[in-house]
């Protein structure tokens, strides 16, 4: 199985989210990725079966719940994003969740932590895009084991927040 450990938005995120697609989209084109894809990743871990290993560390983690912003737009090459602002809470769970995987075995990615929700993949701009992103305030209250099977997310485990 396709794993990584995310942060689910919710309805009123995803509205502002889709906003900004659709904003997007005036400039150029690319691959949008659908409300029921966006997330914020914590961890990719890749092919695994380990499971009940990842659930051990999701379930390990003593956190209370918190919340973060949309902060601005971004790009990695063609794939254009909505940032999330600084976030002391945000990244003690990122480290937590990472630095847990890594003590039980996986090999993860070692890349900066940089929160973000994906928006468009292989986005081809006729100009450079000048979008607006709307605040917006997620409640982070779970962590997710998802899995990507054919560009589609599904959860296998959630673990609620709790101090």
């Amino acid at each position: 199985m396709r794993l990584f450990v995310a942060i689910k938005t919710d309805r009123s995120v995803n509205a502002a989210l889709k906003n900004v697609a659709s904003s997007l989209r005036l400039f150029g084109n690319g691959a949008f990725c659908g409300e029921d894809l966006y997330h914020v990743t914590l961890a990719f871990i890749g092919e695994s079966d380990r499971v009940q290993d990842i659930k051990a560390v999701l379930d390990g983690i003593k956190q209370a719940p918190f919340d973060i912003s949309l902060s601005g737009i971004g790009n990695f090459g063609n794939t254009y994003y909505v940032g999330i602002s600084h976030s002391v809470q945000l990244n003690a769970l990122q480290k937590s969740v990472s630095d847990g995987l890594i003590k039980a075995g996986f090999n993860i990615e070692k890349r900066p932590f940089k929160p973000h929700i994906t928006l468009a993949r292989r986005y081809a701009p006729d100009m450079d895009p000048v979008v607006f992103v709307p605040s917006a305030v997620l409640r982070v209250e779970k962590v997710l084991i998802m899995q990507s099977v054919g560009g589609v997310y599904k959860t296998v485990y959630e673990k609620d927040l709790n101090a």
